[in-house]
């Protein structure tokens, strides 16, 4: 059997890191048209650092 810990030995609890998920879409006319919204959404968040996302372009 394996000894309990002393509370001062233990680790404090790391914080989670969070994410936030924004999910849009939108009808466009052309591919070229979305690439100017995709160059205008990416304009507004050019300092969060570990940013990432997905650029589709589907038929509907």
């Amino acid at each position: 059997m394996e000894p309990v810990p002393k509370p001062e030995d233990l680790q404090p609890p790391q914080q989670a890191r969070k994410g936030c998920h924004i999910s849009i879409m939108f009808p466009v006319e052309d591919d070229q048209e979305a690439f100017v919204i995709k160059k205008a959404i990416d304009k507004c968040v050019p300092d969060v650092e570990g940013r990432r996302y997905t650029f589709q372009i589907t038929e509907m």
